[in-house]
């Protein structure tokens, strides 16, 4: 998404992309906000890492995923303004500062992370449901966001991840890892 490179018009492989991503969103939008959200958001990189020359933004494909948001609003705003809000909790997670003396010890989450609570248009984003073939996702068709736990597992690893338990409307606790720092979470086996 995003290449200028190609020809504009209807006829252009951008415009294409485009309009498939759209329609995709607009009928699924619990199966692709997500991964607009993520090129959305890009170029946010923690200012320890910011001199690193490793990290290089395609500015392309994130206004062009910031556009499409920004259409799809009218849409589907309430819940992209959830799913916003959820993935910046995740941010602010990943990006906890932790000591070394944590690694393999449960550490209380911050009020700010722990008092979000019920984000009832928003999926739990590891649990498993399928698409609809008929667009219709109805209330209950999938486990809600109803907060994380008060603590999280700082793992071993130079970027210390954090295991957390995010809890679902539907009683489950889904483990979940956060990352941040120098790991390329598109390589990530995990």
């Amino acid at each position: 998404m995003g290449g200028t490179k190609d020809s504009s018009g209807p006829t252009s492989f951008q415009f294409a992309l485009l309009s498939l991503v759209k329609k995709m969103a607009l009928d699924h939008p619990y199966h692709t906000i997500f991964q607009l959200l993520a090129l959305a958001n890009g170029d946010r990189i923690k200012d320890k890492q910011r001199s690193r020359n490793s990290f290089v933004v395609d500015v392309d494909k994130k206004i062009a995923a910031e556009d499409l948001l920004r259409e799809l609003s009218s849409y589907h705003g309430p819940i992209i303004r959830q799913m916003k809000q959820m993935v910046e909790i995740y941010i602010k997670l990943a990006e906890m500062e932790t000591k070394r003396e944590d690694t393999n010890k449960r550490v209380t989450l911050p009020r700010e992370l722990r008092s979000v609570r019920q984000l009832e248009l928003v999926p739990v984003i590891t649990s498993n449901f399928p698409v609809d073939r008929t667009c219709q996702y109805p209330e209950g068709s999938f486990p809600h966001f109803k907060g994380l736990g008060d603590s999280v597992t700082i793992m071993n690893g130079i970027n210390a991840p954090k295991v957390v338990e995010c809890l679902g409307s539907d009683g489950k606790r889904y483990r979940q890892l956060a990352k941040s720092g120098n790991d390329d979470l598109r390589q990530d086996a995990v």
